[in-house]
């Protein structure tokens, strides 16, 4: 893993929770259309006019959280410098729009934690309850601290097991 810069953090903060959650083609397909109109608007997007968040396919509530994450871009970027895993979820769980789901995104894809299972992802929840043949949140949990310390090495595994189009 190579540590993001902050400017490379704001759209992979922005993407994971507004635009990929759900797994599905779509939100692929929104994600790519926000980074590509992103990286030729770097830094205005709260000038993007209603026409353009709809060309990219983004409702007002995802706007409207978007929006928070780039108000809040100092206080985001300033966790660039620490590794402080409960310093950043206390941080950016004050922003409307972020939650534990984002966090555990921002912890692996810009922060390289190594140490994290998003117990929040639906995909990963279910493959796991397919190939670990396990009902409860509690056994999925289990199973997953038994990875420690490399919790996010077994999620990316999982992920890529599932063959869609997510961008891993």
């Amino acid at each position: 893993f190579k540590q993001k810069t902050a400017y490379e953090i704001m759209p992979s903060l922005v993407g994971s929770e507004m635009c990929i959650r759900d797994r599905t083609k779509a939100g692929i397909s929104i994600f790519n259309r926000f980074i590509n109109y992103y990286n030729s608007n770097k830094n205005n997007i709260p000038g993007w006019n209603q026409d353009e968040w709809k060309k990219i396919g983004i409702s007002n509530r995802k706007k409207t959280y978007i929006e928070n994450v780039f108000y809040n871009q100092k206080q985001i970027c300033s966790l660039k410098k620490t590794n402080d895993s409960s310093l950043i979820r206390d941080e950016l769980i004050k922003i409307k729009g972020i939650g534990n789901w984002t966090i555990d995104m921002f912890l692996i894809f810009s922060k390289n934690n190594l140490d994290i299972f998003p117990d929040g992802d639906l995909a990963l929840i279910n493959v796991i309850k397919s190939k670990y043949h396990v009902e409860s949140i509690e056994q999925i949990i289990e199973i997953a601290n038994k990875w420690s310390p490399y919790k996010t090495i077994a999620t990316l595994y999982l992920w890529e097991s599932l063959g869609d189009d997510f961008p891993n």
